[in-house]
């Protein structure tokens, strides 16, 4: 504005604090594993909703906003093209997503195929069972009454199935890191998960670069080879 003239703040009269990231907390491959198979005990409602997390990175909001006109079962893909959100005192409404990039196509393969059909089987005797009370919208995952499902319903669902299956507490967010940390953990391009993930910029994909442990030891492996060359 021209009032003074210099700035009295370079120079490195301030020192910044330092930001430590934290670690992803996150499922090795041997968890991840674990969680699917478990998955099969669960019902079909319950097992598609995790595994679309897990397998496809999803985020809660995008997966309770699922609609059946976004699956293509034959070509094996789905379209990420909104999401639910809950205001304090208004009903749950649905939103398109906050940046481009979220608007995304993710491909999936037998694994989840099955899921989708066996809760489309299982969504088809809830409805016939409603009759009358049964509002048509085309959503995914619903209610006894035809609604999509509560933002809040997965979370409860996540931390009770993580115990009774012995795995240790890892929040519903969590499945979303994992997805995207094995991928980067086993070979995938970070672009490519950025894609999958929907991310806006590569900086917060490069978080989901974990060092698991298999990897690390690995590394050991390859500086003991390059040495004793």
């Amino acid at each position: 504005m021209g009032i003074i003239e210099e700035n009295k703040l370079r120079g490195g009269c301030v020192e910044f604090p330092k930001i430590m990231n934290k670690p992803l907390d996150v499922y090795n491959d041997n968890e991840a594993k674990r969680f699917v198979e478990a998955l099969e005990q669960e019902s079909p409602k319950t097992r598609l909703m995790l595994l679309c997390a897990l397998l496809l990175g999803m985020r809660r909001a995008e997966i309770v906003a699922l609609k059946w006109s976004d699956i293509n079962l034959r070509g094996r893909s789905l379209s990420v093209n909104k999401s639910a959100y809950k205001s304090k005192g208004k009903p749950q409404m649905l939103k398109s997503p906050k940046s481009r990039c979220g608007n995304r196509t993710l491909y999936f393969s037998d694994v989840l195929t099955d899921a989708f059909e066996c809760w489309r089987v299982t969504q088809a005797e809830e409805k016939a069972s409603a009759g009358t009370a049964w509002r048509e919208q085309d959503f995914v995952f619903t209610n006894e009454g035809g609604d999509m499902v509560s933002l809040y319903t997965m979370s409860r669902l996540c931390s009770r199935f993580e115990e009774k299956c012995g795995l240790h507490h890892l929040k519903l967010h969590g499945l979303r890191h994992t997805c995207g940390s094995l991928m980067a953990a086993n070979g995938v391009d970070a672009e490519t998960v950025k894609s999958v993930l929907g991310h806006e910029s590569i900086e917060t994909t490069n978080l989901y670069l974990h060092p698991y442990e298999k990897n690390m030891r690995k590394a050991a492996g390859i500086l003991e080879g390059i040495i004793a060359k």
